[in-house]
């Protein structure tokens, strides 16, 4: 919904409240941690600590595949979510990067079959360029703060 939503407002074609679009945003990031954090060995997970655990139960490539883009969903929803304030703004970035970080680095450790009918190749490229995107934008934001403290 949040990104059928953004979709509207950035093509010009529906007016919607920033705060209709974090709460939208939020939402998608609840269920997106929720789903991730059902590949847990615990449900007992250190909140801090969970989503860089080793997830299991990823035998089939079928599987790996729904883990992976669960992941990178909610990697690029908390790179896309709106907000006022610039530090929440880059801590939203940051959070996004160490996604895509363990997304690249869990893709290259438990590779797909070739030539298998599931495969994660288009978006792990996507995931690779974004690690090079990623730090600039963090970068000018934390360059735009300085500039601007009031921001």
């Amino acid at each position: 919904m949040f990104d059928a939503k953004l979709a509207q407002v950035e093509s010009g074609a529906k007016r919607i409240s920033g705060d209709k679009l974090m709460a939208l945003a939020d939402g998608a990031i609840r269920n997106y941690t929720s789903f991730a954090l059902l590949f847990l060995p615990t449900l007992n997970a250190d909140p801090a600590s969970a989503l860089t655990a080793q997830p299991q139960g990823l035998g089939d490539d079928k599987m790996k595949r729904w883990y992976l883009l669960g992941r990178l969903s909610l990697a690029r929803t908390l790179s896309r979510r709106p907000d006022p304030d610039l530090n929440q703004r880059r801590a939203l970035l940051q959070r996004s990067l160490d996604h895509y970080k363990f997304i690249v680095e869990l893709a290259e450790k438990l590779p797909f079959k070739e030539g298998g009918e599931y495969s994660f190749t288009e978006e792990l490229s996507v995931c690779k360029e974004m690690l090079g995107l990623l730090p600039s934008k963090i970068s000018r934001l934390h360059i735009l703060r300085q500039t601007n403290p009031m921001a």
